[in-house]
């Protein structure tokens, strides 16, 4: 057997999901990116730069995306996304998900971008309004994709919309999607333009809970030897010590940190879509 390849039991799995999905959100949530501006309760995550808002939506694209790695472990899914990691980690660790407010935290997330909305624009080309039924995560998934340049982007695009047309009983040529979709990509930017603060504040939320379950774990045991760290049980390989060693062991965000990058959205914000 290779020695990176030591199987994936559920403990070597948690490890796996909380090192990635902790360096994930540590990468994400922070002052690099954007500010928070305001007061609360009407806050708003101000972004650098055009850049910065795009490789935003594209990241917490990655985040709620299911992978293209397949799980190995029998009773999850075998395409699991980060986000889809973090309930079944609520549902492996109960208590402790619930006391540091994980489990609301990942249910907020998963409940707004399984949200279905009625996505309305005008094409201008055509002369047209539209309207398409999607959820938030496929609008996500859209715009990060219109922002990434590579041969086959325009084909993926424009299948995906010529799909959301079909479903929404619309009936165009390729030439009519090709008019259609400068004002589809237009629609979703500005969408998520308006969301992004309250998508900062879902992910901020849920880095905050984690953080603290990564301390508290630390706490337990104390020490600046990823060898004397306290393991889960069943955790089989080296590799897999060393890669939860070193997360509980090295440098933790402070609360002050996350919170200080964690928006609580205005009202204007949460009720226009």
């Amino acid at each position: 057997m290779n020695k990176y390849d030591e199987g994936y039991s559920e403990s070597n799995m948690e490890i796996l999901l909380l090192s990635e999905t902790h360096n994930f959100l540590v990468s994400i949530i922070n002052d690099e990116l954007y500010r928070v501006s305001g007061s609360p309760p009407d806050q708003t995550a101000m972004f650098h730069t055009r850049t910065t808002f795009e490789m935003f939506m594209i990241r917490s694209h990655e985040f709620f995306a299911q992978g293209y790695v397949r799980s190995e472990v029998s009773q999850l899914s075998p395409n699991l996304s980060l986000l889809e990691g973090l309930q079944w980690f609520t549902k492996r660790h109960p208590e402790e998900s619930n006391d540091t407010g994980l489990t609301e935290a990942v249910a907020n997330l998963i409940t707004w971008i399984a949200k279905e909305v009625s996505v309305d624009f005008f094409c201008s080309n055509l002369r047209l309004d539209i309207s398409l039924p999607l959820t938030n995560k496929a609008l996500i998934g859209f715009y990060a994709n219109t922002t990434k340049h590579h041969l086959m982007r325009l084909s993926q695009l424009l299948k995906k919309l010529d799909r959301w047309c079909v479903k929404g009983s619309y009936d165009f040529s390729f030439e009519e999607l090709l008019l259609v979709l400068p004002s589809m990509i237009d629609e979703a930017q500005s969408r998520l333009e308006y969301h992004g603060t309250y998508i900062v504040e879902l992910l901020a939320r849920a880095f905050f809970s984690l953080n603290v379950i990564v301390r508290q774990r630390f706490e337990k045991n104390p020490t600046i030897y990823m060898g004397e760290v306290t393991f889960p049980p069943g955790t089989t390989s080296e590799v897999f010590k060393y890669i939860y060693g070193r997360l509980i062991v090295s440098g933790k965000p402070t609360d002050e940190r996350i919170l200080a990058s964690t928006p609580v959205t205005s009202r204007w914000l949460q009720g226009r879509y």
